[in-house]
C-alpha cells in the first residue's frame, strides 16, 4: 500500500515567533505548502472535491471531541477533515491520537507545522500519554496523544463520547478484535460521524447504532482502502 511519511522535526520557530504567538494568536487554518510535503498530490487533489461534497455537514456545538486509533504519524487527515467539518460555533476541539508506538512532542510539532502555530503548551504528561494545548485565536484544539495498543488498553477520555470516529488503514487491526468497534460505536454521540476507508460490513452494528449512510456521492475510490465511507449515528 502506498504511504508517505514526513516528519516535522524541521519546524523550528524562532523564540521571537514563539512569543508573537503567545501574544497575538492566529485564526486556524491549513497551511497548504505544509500539507503538500506530508501528503501526495492526488491525496490533496481528493480533499478538494470531498470539501465542496461534506459542506452541509456540519456540528453545531462549541465542543467537539475526535478519535483516530492507529494514527502513526499522520497530523494531516485529521486536520483536513476537522478544516471541513468546523464552524465558527466550534471553539473546542478534543483530539484523540493513539498508536502502539507515537512520537508524542513530533506528533505536536506536526500539528503546529500544518497549522502554521508557533506556540503549544504541554499540560499533562505520563509515561504513555501526554497533552498539548493548542490555542488559536477562534479556537483551542486540546490534543491528547496515547502510546498503548488500543486493542487492549482504550483511553478513558473515550468514555465521555465521541462526536467524529476517523479511522485511516485500521480496518484489518480493528477487526482483529471483535469487540472494539462496538465499543467505539457505544461511545459516539448521536448524530457523530463515523468516517471509515473501508464500510462496515456487519449489519448487526448498522442496526444496533442507527447508522446511515451519509453523501453517497462521495467518490469511492478515496481514503486508503479506497472506499470511503461516512456513517451518522441517528
Amino acid at each position: 500500500m502506498e504511504t508517505k511519511t514526513r516528519d516535522a522535526s524541521d519546524f523550528n520557530p524562532s523564540i521571537i515567533q514563539v512569543i508573537k504567538h503567545i501574544f497575538f494568536k492566529p485564526k486556524f487554518s491549513l497551511n497548504t505548502k505544509a500539507i503538500k510535503e506530508m501528503i501526495f498530490d492526488y491525496e490533496y487533489a481528493n480533499y478538494k472535491i470531498l470539501k465542496p461534497l461534506l459542506s452541509d455537514i456540519k456540528f453545531d456545538k462549541e465542543e467537539i471531541t475526535m478519535f483516530y486509533p492507529g494514527c502513526g504519524f499522520d497530523s494531516v487527515f485529521p486536520l483536513l477533515y476537522l478544516d471541513i467539518l468546523l464552524t465558527k460555533k466550534n471553539k473546542k476541539v478534543d483530539l484523540i491520537l493513539n498508536d502502539i508506538n507515537i512520537s508524542h512532542d513530533l506528533m505536536c510539532k506536526a500539528f503546529q507545522k500544518v497549522t502554521g502555530l508557533n506556540y503549544a503548551k504541554k499540560i499533562g504528561k505520563a509515561r504513555y500519554y501526554k497533552k498539548f494545548r493548542l490555542l488559536f485565536k477562534d479556537k483551542e484544539i486540546m490534543l491528547h496523544t496515547f502510546e498503548s495498543n488500543v486493542l487492549e488498553a482504550r483511553p478513558k477520555i473515550l468514555s465521555k463520547g465521541i462526536d467524529i470516529y476517523f479511522e485511516r488503514g485500521f480496518k484489518i487491526i480493528r477487526e482483529s478484535s471483535e469487540n472494539f468497534l462496538p465499543f467505539v460505536l457505544k461511545h459516539v454521540r448521536k448524530k457523530g460521524l463515523i468516517i471509515v476507508d473501508q464500510r462496515i460490513d456487519d449489519p448487526n452494528l448498522i442496526k444496533e447504532f442507527s447508522l446511515k449512510e451519509i453523501n453517497k456521492k462521495i467518490p469511492k475510490d478515496f481514503g486508503f482502502y479506497k472506499d470511503l465511507t461516512i456513517y451518522r449515528k441517528e
